[in-house]
């Protein structure tokens, strides 16, 4: 076995799975008018996603650019319907220290990112999908300060000057 996710069945009905070739995934959703395709590198990172329509048409086509850490550090929404529209870029800045969910998430980190991805590539918050913390995102429209412990794993996050959140590790 290799601990790939194949098929996920929902109880009320329907099921995403997942196939395998080469440096790319396919998700395809039964509930869903499209089927998701996601480019790896070498390293098993996200660096293109597609949502291609059941009738061939592109959906959604996003391309990712990463630090030398592994942390997504700019996301670019490509036009996909007319070609009249600017591509949508966000970008993000990291910490030094270790994001809690990714180091947490790393053994099951393809399933669970696969499965994240069936829509387009998110890169909020505490997603798990970086391992050092967000800080900046979206050139400072929200902003993130964090509280570490002993282990330079957060135990506080401030959003925009306000609390957020509070982490326990045990």
């Amino acid at each position: 076995a290799q601990d790939k996710l194949e098929k996920i069945e929902f109880p009320e009905g329907g099921d995403v799975t997942f196939s395998y070739n080469g440096n790319k995934v396919i998700i395809e959703n039964s509930s869903q008018s499209y089927k998701s395709e996601l480019t790896l590198d070498n390293k098993g990172r996200v660096i293109k996603f597609k949502a291609i329509e059941f009738s061939g048409d592109l959906y959604v086509n996003q391309e990712c650019e990463y630090d030398e850490r592994g942390n997504l550090i700019k996301l670019i929404s490509k036009d996909y319907s007319s070609g009249n529209y600017d591509d949508i870029v966000k970008e993000y800045v990291y910490d030094d220290n270790p994001n809690p969910y990714y180091h947490a998430y790393k053994k099951l980190y393809d399933s669970t990112l696969y499965n994240e991805f069936t829509s387009g590539i998110t890169n909020f918050f505490f997603k798990g999908y970086c391992p050092n913390n967000i800080i900046n995102y979206e050139k400072g429209v929200i902003r993130f300060e964090y509280e570490y412990g002993e282990n330079g794993f957060p135990v506080k996050r401030i959003r925009d000057n306000e609390p957020d959140i509070n982490i326990t590790y045990y």
